[in-house]
């Protein structure tokens, strides 16, 4: 009778164990459901904002052959601009004080354009 009522008590502990291990489980479900609720309410947010300016003007450089590279500061230093017609890319270093903005646009469009 004892061995019986051993064999009953872990089953029952057993059986409680699991029901709170399933109560667990069921709760982390809820949390990551209502965090994917959330990341969807979000991502719809962001779809209907329309685009920033600086995406427009990136996607336009982009068009031109233009790659800006930033500093670890995220300053911009110096770009890459490829020429399709003769295949290259010319780096431009923008750290020259002497030179003015008039100048650097300038070039850049010659490297484009060339």
């Amino acid at each position: 009778m004892a061995a019986l009522d051993a064999r009953r008590f872990d089953a029952a502990r057993g059986l409680h164990d699991e029901d709170a291990a399933t109560d667990a489980l069921e709760a982390r479900i809820r949390a990551v459901a209502a965090d994917l609720a959330d990341l969807a309410d979000l991502e719809a947010r962001e779809d209907a904002r329309p685009p920033d300016e600086s995406t427009g003007k990136l996607a336009i450089y982009t068009s031109l052959g233009i790659t800006l590279v930033r500093d670890p500061n995220g300053v911009l230093r110096r770009c890459h601009v490829q020429s399709h017609e003769s295949n290259d890319i010319a780096p431009v270093d923008f750290d020259d004080p002497k030179c003015s903005r008039f100048y650097y646009a300038n070039l850049i469009w010659d490297l484009c354009s060339s």
